[in-house]
């Protein structure tokens, strides 16, 4: 079988994570892969490169972000984007041009299989294949992420399988795409076992992760957006600080809406907590950080399939999560880590540190965390082939 995967773009996040782990697998079987993507913008390491094709300059220069791009890069985006604008005007869809001139020549590789591995873009994108074995993934609630429209009613139809990376967000997209139901599928992200564990065990140089005997060090993972909600950090610390814990927090993850950035500097001002409090940015290998740290916290609004939760029990370490949906799928209470409403976060964090019994059985029990790839990788082949 000869299968592509359309990515958006190969920037740190879950959707480039779990494709990096879901071909460490696949590689393994007997299909051949090939990997496009919308964009050309990558901030992290992957391990598919040599199956990159060569990126569409007009595709990337449509869908970049334009205030990311710099040099004759940015003067060209601009004149695209400038062309997109006037085809509004004059009612033509360019976007759709663009993508089926790009498509057209795909298809003469001959797949068996198209899958867009991503909702968004991706989606719009590999629904103008011919091909009828065609998959769609689904990283995010859909309906917290894309507002109603139509038109993705017709979209959806023209997928043979849909596939949710969790079973809430299966019955979130279920909710909302009711007449797709035989088709949706759900299946957890693969964790690379092997990879997390090698990875984490490398020696840790950051001089902006600093701690001392005595800190509890909390690490939260994940880019600054609202959705994550790291502006509770510093009201959640002080609360900590007036209990008698000394909390260093440390953030990884790109700072993605400035906005909120200012709001949660201005809430560290506001609770007088810049020594317990740090941004880290962007990381090829966070799991070094997990070795070195007591606790992982989530404070997220909603996350379709927390990767990040299966990432810590390898290395052993204690969760603490606010209660989205898809949270009680991944955290069995007391066993793997604690799940409680933002507003009581601190009360759990501070449990953990005040049991150390509980933390210690949390921890013990997360380090015998098993990964189940093989089972996942099969389901998928399953809905690959086409009959």
């Amino acid at each position: 079988m000869k299968c592509l995967f359309v990515l958006p773009h190969l920037k740190i996040g879950g959707v480039t994570t779990s494709f990096n782990s879901l071909y460490n697998q696949m590689k393994l079987t007997d299909i051949s892969i090939d990997v496009f993507t919308i964009t050309d913008e990558c901030d992290c390491d992957i391990v598919f490169r040599d199956k990159l094709l060569p990126f569409d300059k007009l595709l990337c220069a449509y869908y970049s972000q334009y205030s990311q791009l710099s040099g004759i890069n940015k003067i060209f985006s601009f004149v695209i984007k400038l062309i997109k604008r006037l085809s509004l005007i004059l009612r033509i869809n360019f976007e759709e041009y663009l993508i089926k001139k790009v498509v057209k020549e795909l298809e003469k590789r001959g797949y068996d299989c198209i899958v867009a591995f991503a909702e968004g873009v991706p989606t719009q994108f590999v629904q103008y294949f011919s091909n009828k074995n065609k998959i769609a993934w689904i990283h995010c609630n859909y309906i917290l992420a894309h507002p109603y429209r139509e038109s993705d009613v017709y979209l959806y139809d023209k997928f043979k399988n849909i596939i949710c990376v969790s079973k809430y967000t299966a019955d979130c997209f279920m909710t909302r795409f009711p007449m797709f139901r035989e088709k949706v599928k759900s299946i957890y992200n693969i964790i690379d076992y092997e990879r997390i564990s090698n990875l984490s065990s490398l020696p840790l140089d950051d001089s902006l992760y600093q701690s001392k005997k005595g800190d509890f060090n909390i690490i939260s993972v994940g880019r600054i957006a609202s959705v994550k909600r790291y502006r509770e950090i510093p009201r959640i610390i002080n609360s900590l600080l007036n209990e008698g814990v000394n909390i260093k927090w440390f953030v990884i993850g790109p700072i993605w809406d400035q906005d909120e950035y200012q709001l949660i500097q201005q809430n560290i001002n506001q609770y007088s907590v810049s020594d317990s409090v740090f941004f880290l940015g962007g990381k090829e290998n966070p799991y070094t950080y997990f070795r070195n740290a007591d606790l992982l916290v989530c404070l997220s609004e909603s996350e379709a399939c927390p990767m990040i939760f299966n990432e810590a029990k390898i290395v052993g370490l204690p969760i603490v999560s606010s209660d989205f949906g898809s949270a009680y799928e991944f955290i069995n209470e007391n066993t793997d880590g604690l799940v409680a409403p933002i507003e009581k976060i601190n009360q759990a964090i501070l449990k953990l540190c005040k049991d150390k019994d509980l933390y210690y059985s949390i921890k013990n029990n997360n380090y015998d965390y098993s990964v189940e790839s093989y089972q996942i990788v099969s389901s998928i082949l399953n809905l690959m082939w086409y009959d």
